[in-house]
């Protein structure tokens, strides 16, 4: 999604706002705990190199998911093992979240991503040490609710997107494809009926 994000504030404080104006019904299946950690999650994609240097794999980010999977199988060191499966989880909720549209190009579906990731973030949880009772809570959390943190990344991203009229012929035209509640929910609130747009065009059609 080629598109720039322009921030008055930090990005953690952003993708929070965004969450808070997004519709309940995909923002109410998520504890404020769960919507922190996306916040985080997401401000640390801006930051890639922090997790590398932790791990010490400075290419952590440009693996693909498979490749994270097995260092986290294989890592004898069980602090990393959270770490690459924390990572594996984040990933694909990042890319499940903001890139929707790739999917229809790629040969994996949105479906691995979604698996990967509620495994990944299971696999998390289940490992983490029980003195870190939050990161274990909200893994586990995220494990169950993937699909609904995911689209409600994607809320911020469409949202993002539809900033410009150039951008809101693209929502829209994703609209017309997938009819997705998101989409529609973001065209009402840039002030276009995307149904009676559809309907119209339609009858002078016919």
């Amino acid at each position: 999604m080629a598109q720039h994000l322009i921030l008055n504030q930090s990005p953690q404080a952003f993708f929070l706002e965004q969450f808070s104006n997004a519709p309940r019904v995909l923002s109410h299946l998520l504890s404020a705990t769960a919507k922190s950690y996306l916040a985080e999650t997401l401000a640390s994609f801006i930051q890639p190199h922090v997790l590398g240097q932790k791990l010490n794999r400075p290419d952590i980010w440009s693996l693909c998911l498979f490749d994270l999977l097995k260092l986290a199988i294989e890592s004898e060191d069980k602090k990393k093992q959270v770490q690459y499966f924390k990572a594996l989880g984040d990933k694909s909720l990042y890319i499940a979240g903001f890139f929707q549209d790739s999917f229809n190009r790629k040969t994996f579906d949105i479906n691995y991503y979604s698996s990967m990731g509620r495994t990944a973030y299971h696999q998390s949880a289940q490992l983490v040490k029980p003195a870190s009772k939050e990161n274990k809570k909200v893994w586990a959390e995220l494990a169950r609710t993937f699909v609904p943190a995911m689209e409600l990344i994607a809320y911020v991203a469409d949202s993002a997107m539809s900033q410009n009229n150039k951008n809101l012929i693209a929502v829209y035209e994703r609209w017309t494809k997938n009819k997705s509640k998101r989409l529609y929910d973001i065209l009402l609130k840039a002030g276009i009926d995307p149904i009676f747009i559809d309907q119209k065009t339609f009858s002078r059609a016919s």
